[in-house]
Formats: C-alpha cells, sequence, structure tokens
C-alpha cells in the first residue's frame, strides 16, 4: 500500500505518553459523539439516536489506530517490537480508568443491588469488561438485547462497546502489518470492510442481539475509518478549497441528522450508515489540504477549547455516566429533572478526575514506556488469550446468571424469606432433580415455574417423588411456546408422573421500572390468532400427556401488583418514584385482568377433563383487596407477580392436596 502521508496541522498537542499527535478537531468529534450519546442515556430528549454515538466513536478509533500502525509498520519496527509497542500503549490507554469503573462499580452494586432477575448478568459483565469481551458476555446471555428493559438495569453494559474495539485491536495489527509489507495485497482491507457490511445487512433482521454487539458486524465501521485514513490525503487534493469546505460541512450536517432525526433507527444497519459517512467526509474535509483552520472550515468550530476538552476526557466519560444513571435507577430513582442534573454533573466530575488522575498518570508512568521483553510480552499475550476464553466458558454454562455480593445494605439479602426457595419456617429448599425416583413432579412453564421451586421441594418430599423445574416453555395460553426443548421434555415424562404446568398468564401492566405498559387487545385479529394457536397447541399436548397415563395440573393466575417489593424495602430506595404506589389492588381489578386467562382454563377443562385447576388467587387474595404484604408486613411477592419466600410458603399446603388429587384422578 503507497503511503498516504497525513499532514498534521499547526495547532496540536500532544497526548501525555508523548507518542500519539492529537489533533484538535478529531477531539471535537469526539465531543459530538460523547455528547449525543450523554444525551440519549440522560433521557433528554435532544438526540433520539444519540446511541449513534458509539458508532462514530468506532469510525475515529479506526482513523486513528490505522495512522498509529501504519506510522510504525512503515517506519522499520520488527514485527514484535511493532506489536509490543502498540499493545502496550493501547493497555495503558485504556486498562486503569477502566479496572477503576469496575472495581467502584461493583463495589457499589454489591451494597446497594440485591441479587435478583434485573441484576443476574452484572458479575460477568464486569469479569468480560476486564478481559474485552463485553460485547460476546452480553451477545451469548438471555435477554440482553440493548434496547430490552433489562440492559437499563447493568451499570456495565456501555463495556460491550470496549469489547468490540479491543477485539479490534487484536486483529487489525496484523491485518496493516501484512499490507505495508505487500501493497499489492492492500485492497484486502476494502473487501474485509464490504464483507462485513453485508454480514450485518443479512444478520440484523434474523439475529439482531448478535449484530448489534459483535465484532464481525461492526468491523465495517471501524475500518472505515482505517480506509478513510488511508484515502485521506487523496481526497483531501482532489476537491477545491471551497468544494472541500462545503464536504466538511455536509459531513458534519449528516451526523446531527442522523442523531437528532424524530424517528429511532436500527443499529449497526442501517441506522449506523448515515453518521459513518459523515465521520468519513469530516475526517477528510473538516480542514481541506491541510491547511490551518479558518472560520469558513468545520476544523475551526471543532476546535473550540471547551470541546476540545470533553474529547479528551471522552473517554473516562463514557465509562462514567452509565454506572452513575444505573446506579441511581437501583436507588434513589432516576426519573426526575434534578436526578439528570446531579447525574450529569457527577459524571463530568468523575471523568475529569478519572482523566487527570488515572489516565494521563498512568499513560505517563516509566511502567508505560518500557517495551516487554520478547519472552516477557508473548507470555502475556497468550494469558491475555486465555482468559477471556475461560470467562466466556465458565459464563456460558451458567447463562452468565451470577452475582454474588461481597457485602450487602439490602433488606432483601439479608433477610431469609425473600428468595422463593426460602420458606421462613420450612427452612430453605434446595429442589434437586431425581430421575430415579417415579413418579416425579415436573412443574414447567417460564419464571412462574421457577418460582414454585421452593414449595414444589416441599411437595415431592412430602410425597416421596422426584422433582424436575423445567425454564423456558410458558404454555400461558396467550401464544404458542417455539422452544423445541419444551417438548422433548414433555416426551420424557412417564407414566404415573405429574406435570404441573406454571406460567404468567396475564399480561404484565407494569414493566419493572413501575411505568404502565400498553393495555393488551385480546380482540384484535393478532391476539386472537395467537391464542387460538396457543389453546390448540396446548389441548394437543394436554391429550397426549394424559393418554399416557400423566397426571396434569394447571395452575390458575396469581394476583399482579404495581407494586414492586425488592426496590422498595430499603431506606435508599424508599424515595424512588417507582415506590409511589400502593402496595396492594382491589380484588375485582385483579379478576377483571385475569378474565381472558380464567376462559382460556375454563375451554382446556371442557376439553381435558383430567387437567386440574390449582386456584391459586384465592389463597394469595383472600379479602376483596390484595396484599402484596401480610399481616406481619413481610411480602408475599418478590416483585409485581414472582413469590417470595413467604407466599410461596402460603401455597405449600393447597400444592400437596392438588399434586395428590391429580396422581389420584382417573387418566383417559
Amino acid at each position: 500500500m503507497t503511503k498516504l502521508q497525513l499532514t498534521l496541522p499547526k495547532s496540536i498537542d500532544r497526548d501525555p505518553d508523548h507518542v500519539s499527535i492529537r489533533i484538535p478537531y478529531i477531539d471535537g468529534l469526539r465531543a459530538i459523539a460523547i455528547l449525543s450519546v450523554l444525551a440519549y442515556h440522560f433521557e433528554l430528549g435532544v438526540f433520539t439516536n444519540g446511541f449513534l454515538g458509539v458508532d462514530i466513536f468506532f469510525v475515529i478509533s479506526g482513523y486513528v489506530v490505522c495512522k498509529s500502525l501504519t506510522d510504525a509498520a512503515e517506519n522499520g519496527h520488527n514485527f514484535l517490537p511493532y506489536l509490543e509497542s502498540f499493545y502496550r500503549r493501547r493497555f495503558w490507554r485504556l486498562i486503569p480508568a477502566l479496572a477503576a469503573m469496575v472495581i467502584m462499580t461493583l463495589m457499589i452494586a454489591s451494597l446497594f443491588i440485591p441479587p435478583a432477575y434485573l441484576s443476574r448478568h452484572i458479575f460477568f459483565t464486569a469479569a468480560a469488561a476486564m478481559t474485552g469481551t463485553a460485547n460476546i458476555v452480553l451477545a451469548l446471555a438471555s435477554g440482553t438485547n440493548y434496547f430490552d428493559q433489562m440492559t437499563g438495569y447493568n451499570p456495565l453494559l456501555h463495556s460491550w462497546s470496549l469489547g468490540v474495539e479491543e477485539q479490534f485491536y487484536v486483529i487489525f495489527p496484523f491485518i496493516i502489518w501484512f499490507i505495508v509489507k505487500h501493497p499489492k495485497w492492500s485492497p484486502i482491507l476494502p473487501l474485509l470492510v464490504v464483507t462485513s457490511f453485508l454480514m450485518a445487512i443479512f444478520w440484523f433482521s434474523s439475529q439482531p442481539t448478535y449484530s448489534f454487539y459483535l465484532l464481525p458486524f461492526r468491523f465495517w465501521e471501524l475500518s472505515m475509518g482505517a480506509l478513510a485514513f488511508c484515502y485521506a490525503h487523496k481526497a483531501r487534493h482532489r476537491l477545491p478549497g471551497y468544494i472541500g469546505h462545503f464536504a466538511g460541512w455536509t459531513g458534519l450536517c449528516l451526523v446531527i441528522l442522523s442523531l437528532a432525526f424524530p424517528v429511532t433507527v436500527t443499529t449497526p444497519i442501517p441506522g449506523a450508515i448515515v453518521p459513518t459517512l459523515g465521520i468519513v467526509l469530516l475526517l477528510w474535509y473538516a480542514q481541506p489540504k491541510d491547511t490551518a483552520p479558518s472560520y469558513s472550515s468545520v476544523a475551526f468550530w471543532l476546535s473550540w477549547d471547551k470541546l476540545v476538552y470533553i474529547g479528551k476526557i471522552s473517554y473516562s466519560l463514557y465509562l462514567w455516566h452509565w454506572p452513575v444513571i444505573v446506579l441511581m435507577r437501583w436507588t434513589i430513582g432516576y426519573t426526575e429533572t434534578t436526578h439528570m442534573i446531579f447525574a450529569a454533573v457527577l459524571s463530568f466530575s468523575l471523568a475529569m478526575l478519572s482523566f487527570h488522575f488515572i489516565e494521563q498518570p498512568f499513560q505517563a508512568t516509566k511502567r508505560a514506556q518500557t517495551p516487554l521483553l520478547h519472552s516477557h510480552f508473548i507470555s502475556v499475550s497468550a494469558f491475555i488469550v486465555l482468559l477471556p476464553l475461560m470467562v466466556i466458558l465458565v459464563g456460558q454454562g451458567r447463562d452468565f446468571n451470577l452475582f454474588k455480593p461481597l457485602g450487602q445494605l439490602s433488606v432483601v439479602q439479608q433477610e431469609f424469606g425473600w428468595a422463593a426457595t426460602d420458606l421462613p419456617t420450612l427452612g430453605p429448599q434446595i429442589p434437586t432433580a431425581s430421575s430415579s425416583s417415579k413418579p416425579s413432579i415436573i412443574v414447567i412453564g417460564d419464571s412462574h415455574a421457577a418460582h414454585l421451586s421452593g414449595a414444589a421441594a416441599v411437595v415431592a418430599a412430602e410425597l416421596g417423588i422426584g422433582l424436575e423445574i423445567v425454564g423456558g416453555c410458558g404454555y400461558s395460553l396467550r401464544a404458542p411456546v417455539t422452544n423445541p426443548s419444551c417438548k422433548t421434555t414433555l416426551e420424557r415424562a412417564q407414566k404415573g408422573d405429574v406435570v404441573v404446568f406454571s406460567a404468567l398468564n396475564i399480561p404484565r401492566y407494569v414493566n419493572q421500572d413501575g411505568l404502565k405498559l400498553p393495555e393488551p387487545n385480546f380482540s384484535s385479529p393478532t391476539n386472537i390468532q395467537s391464542q387460538k394457536d396457543a389453546m390448540n397447541q396446548f389441548i394437543q399436548i394436554a391429550q397426549s400427556l394424559s393418554e399416557r397415563g400423566i397426571a396434569l395440573v394447571y395452575r390458575g393466575p396469581e394476583p399482579l401488583f404495581h407494586y414492586i417489593p425488592f426496590r422498595c424495602s430499603d431506606w435508599f430506595n424508599r424515595m424512588n418514584a417507582i415506590c409511589n404506589v400502593e402496595p396492594r389492588e382491589r380484588r375485582d381489578d385483579l379478576l377483571a385482568r385475569a378474565e381472558q386467562s380464567i376462559k382460556s382454563i375454563a375451554i382446556v377443562q371442557r376439553e381435558i377433563p383430567t387437567i386440574v385447576l390449582w386456584n391459586v388467587f384465592d389463597i394469595l387474595c383472600p379479602d376483596e383487596t390484595c396484599e402484596i404484604y401480610n399481616k406481619l408486613g413481610k411480602p408475599l411477592f418478590f416483585d409485581q407477580d414472582h413469590l417470595s419466600g413467604w407466599g410461596a410458603e402460603l401455597l405449600v399446603e393447597s400444592f400437596l392436596e392438588t399434586v395428590s388429587g391429580a396422581l389420584h384422578k382417573p387418566r383417559m
């Protein structure tokens, strides 16, 4: 590849490591990127697509990294020193500030965030963040679509983009070295860009989570920055000055319009296309022909010292702003204007401290400037490769579901009875599968099967039979189950077993933020067809099981609440706006919400006379008002619809009677 020299402007300053050169208007572009991300995450309503700021960072990173690598490869460096220098500088540039953020976030999360569904990926995300694999962990873990509600409670979610960049840094030096040493192969980079772009197009509709998080589908953005550097000199000198100025302003308009477009776009395809093209134009023509900045150039305005400073601290600002928001969401709340102002002030304060006292000092240390011996470099590299692999392998076996606080201020963690397996008077229950004991209880459903596990363990022990809890199979009679493993599980059931179906059969009307969800329209053609398909599927399954001599139990609807106990039971979260609702509901209102489910269950009972209905509603709500707390002030539910240990223990006697009755009821 022919060297396309980038002539730097006169107004420059140097990084603390005295190696790479900072260009003011590029820091201005970084400022635009981080401010758009902040506006989106702070929910200011300014940039509808502010999340595209991350895509802008990718392009800028590709540009800067390609310049650094090309200069090193062409300056006569041998291969190992070339790699060592690049990785050493990247390490001391990124890791100290990242480590400080992760450690501090985990310490605070450990104290204030209780183990729950919403927090289940925090530990492994932290481990992955420190090993450059957060994007892979989040892509492989269930329920981690970037735009889903659950991700809004993971204070380390934002580390996914660092994972993408760090993985790019692993492979890109090899590509640049090969191209510089073998110029005839220079078309390989555009070819890789096109391949990655096409992969993103074909995958984003069928696998949106993978397309969002994983490097193969983001490679084109980073490499577009690299291509922008490679062709910068030629691009600048092919256009007259006034046209170059116009191209630069066009690029800025494309970036701003893509961020502020009133309709939310999907990313990386097609949302990232416009800002990527805009940034490429800015990298080429913000300062046409490498002249000194003038009023007519974008570079002049992007080089405003306040904007440049924000660009310089943009890495630390990116690191700290999201944990601040999420930790507030877990504690005092994040709904008021004052909350947003506080979050912004705290984020900028932490970013400045991080930049001046962590980023810059660590890059200036003697250790950061001293090359590693070849043998040490190879050993360290091998360790760095093995460590993330271990995190992924260990985590995937657990669905990356592990959060063990080092210490807790939350009553949810400290008080026995919050977990559905911790029955207050009967003790902790550990449901263990027992394939040798026949018959067995098979509790199958969604998370509403798991919240029966403590009560089911007591019942199975009382009857002297086996127990199996199966999730991911929500036979709610509202939508058909498509998970093939559910059918496999039911086919394993044998004569004498009892299958208990337990799923959320009433649509939730509030989310985990306590905000009302859209009212379901049961009469819409789509919902009618979905219910019909679900009923037909379940009746066929139930008939088959009954004919094979398997007892059947269907758990009826339970009360659904607005109030979320585990979010509102501590001194540090009672002021949260999510808790400004009554911890009770009128029985008639809840029965009205359950009407569709009750009708569906009645149809099933007519079609399958052998199925036994387990009525839990009357046990959990015996009065005209359904209370989420019992008379001792203990919550019957963990959140708005999942049982706590106190609630689960309340169902044990009824569960035992229902299972016993089903086992003795004549089959088809």
